[in-house]
């Protein structure tokens, strides 16, 4: 039986084989992008919890790292993006996270909780921000989140026995579907775009039931040679996390 761990150290090596393969004499990356999800802790009603995404540039080794938070809360429009920063110590980050790209904007801790995850995940938990906090930010997140990021082509499964693989097709993007599912939610990104103020990297966020497995691209305004990113997290009812992957793709 394949643990978790295994699977994703095999996932990553392919992953990175492939990397290396297309790279040719090119310079190693002093840097990966990550991308992920965050879910609010202790939401009152889990039907209504709505995960948001992040995106973060992380070293390969020891140094500085950088992201940003969507945030997908009603009434959250006018400040629904957020920045990350802090330093990467072996395989912990710590930094803050602020609410709004308005550098008053109130601000909390953002740290790794030491999991024990393979290389390639790193998890940990957003704290709350200050109750003297103002907007739709702080009332949605009373007591902060949990939040996971993925090294791009990274894909992860609660259940040790799921193999939880991104498939594409044409242009659709497929994966498993997984049981006891209950909501799936799709965030489509253009990392070119990852830091611009003025043009926001989300190109496509979608909450759907337990029956969608498939991303149908053919809607987008996707731009032929440019490479996309995928996130995907399947939730049960209470919105606890089943599976998390993240792929990168090239527009045909």
């Amino acid at each position: 039986m394949m643990t978790r761990a295994q699977f994703l150290r095999m996932t990553l090596v392919g992953a990175a084989v492939g990397a290396m393969r297309g790279a040719g004499a090119q310079e190693q990356a002093t840097e990966d992008l990550y991308v992920g999800h965050y879910i609010p802790l202790n939401f009152p009603d889990a039907a209504t919890v709505r995960p948001g995404v992040l995106f973060a540039r992380v070293p390969v080794m020891n140094g500085a790292f950088a992201g940003q938070l969507f945030f997908p809360f009603e009434g959250c429009r006018s400040h629904n993006v957020g920045t990350l920063e802090g330093q990467r110590v072996g395989t912990q980050l710590s930094g803050i996270w602020r609410e709004s790209l308005d550098a008053e904007g109130a601000s909390a801790q953002f740290l790794t909780d030491g999991q024990d995850l393979p290389s390639g995940a790193l998890a940990g938990k957003m704290a709350a921000l200050e109750p003297t906090a103002a907007g739709c930010v702080a009332s949605n997140m009373p007591e902060g989140a949990e939040w996971m990021l993925l090294r791009t082509g990274a894909l992860w499964s609660a259940d040790e026995e799921t193999s939880f693989v991104m498939t594409q097709r044409s242009n659709q993007i497929s994966w498993p579907e997984i049981d006891k599912a209950a909501y799936t939610y799709a965030a489509l990104i253009d990392p070119a775009n990852i830091g611009r103020a003025e043009q926001g990297p989300i190109l496509a966020w979608q909450r759907m039931g337990e029956a969608f497995s498939t991303a149908n691209l053919s809607n987008q305004r996707l731009t032929r040679g440019r490479d996309y990113v995928l996130s995907v997290l399947v939730t049960d009812d209470q919105c606890d996390p089943l599976a998390q992957g993240c792929t990168r793709f090239t527009w045909r």
